[in-house]
């Protein structure tokens, strides 16, 4: 008896083995009657127009190349596209439009009721615009979240050091970096980057007392508190000839160690200071001149 042949009921094409029939339907039809898949049409992208960072989704992201922020693009992209229940979607890749990124071509591999292979193609139009990121504009407006306080017992060229990595690394969050009696002042948009401030600091000091608090301190109208932080880095670093008083008294520093000090009091009396001790006792030492 011969084989009854199907037809796709939509177009007409004659099934073969490349054009398997599925609920009558071609599979071209299937997937365009049933909408198996949520592509998105038009998705949009603020880009910050001093900095460059994008905000998609609304939340922003600070890429540092242009192929990063592609990726997140892709990546958002991807995030919309949702399946129906009867197929699976075994492949997922999106190509971004080289001369204007205004558009992303999107490639989905699907498998259908567990049997039949499937690749849908689409477009999403990326729609741009322009603004000022949250961190931009605190710089704008003077603004800022955190203030590094950086305090030394005697300046050293790796304080210069400090400032100018601190510039390289994080010049769009800073906003103000001002010279204060032994030390300066780092006024920072962001509380995360006054964190890696702090760390660099501790990569490049040994002898270091980081302690954090917050000032400044408002409820907000959603009842939660909002304030600036500080985070205070204190360096110890004494030099033969300092005179500086350790709980209350006064002391001349007579030698430097790697893990310490030799100090004398006005009695002639020389006594070692570990540089735990020190690091334990900063709050209430400080450096006096002669």
């Amino acid at each position: 008896m011969q084989r009854l042949r199907k037809f796709c009921s939509k177009c007409g094409k004659e099934e073969d083995l490349e054009t398997p029939i599925i609920d009558n339907l071609c599979v071209k039809c299937y997937t365009q009657t049933k909408k198996l898949l949520e592509i998105p049409r038009l998705i949009e992208v603020t880009s910050c127009s001093r900095c460059g960072a994008i905000s998609i989704g609304n939340r922003w992201f600070y890429p540092d190349t242009s192929s990063k922020a592609r990726y997140i693009i892709e990546q958002y992209i991807a995030s919309l596209v949702e399946k129906e229940t009867d197929i699976d979607i075994e492949n997922l890749s999106i190509e971004l439009d080289d001369t204007s990124n205004k558009w992303a071509k999107i490639y989905v591999d699907i498998l259908i009721k567990n049997t039949i292979r499937y690749t849908i193609e689409n477009t999403t139009e990326i729609k741009w615009k322009k603004s000022l990121c949250p961190i931009c504009f605190k710089r704008a407006g003077g603004g800022f979240e955190a203030i590094v306080q950086l305090r030394f017992m005697n300046y050293e060229d790796r304080v210069e050091k400090f400032k100018n990595e601190i510039l390289q690394l994080f010049h769009d969050y800073v906003v103000e970096i001002s010279d204060v009696k032994n030390g300066i002042d780092i006024k920072i948009a962001s509380r995360s980057i006054a964190k890696k401030i702090a760390d660099i600091a501790l990569r490049m000091w040994r002898n270091v007392r980081i302690v954090e608090s917050f000032g400044d301190v408002r409820r907000m109208k959603n009842g939660s508190r909002h304030g600036k932080q500080y985070i205070s880095i204190k360096i110890i670093n004494p030099r033969e000839g300092d005179y500086i008083v350790l709980d209350g008294k006064a002391y001349i520093v007579d030698k430097v160690y790697e893990n310490g000090i030799d100090v004398v009091n006005s009695d002639g009396e020389k006594i070692f200071v570990s540089l735990d001790e020190l690091l334990n006792m900063c709050s209430k030492m400080r450096k006096r001149t002669r």
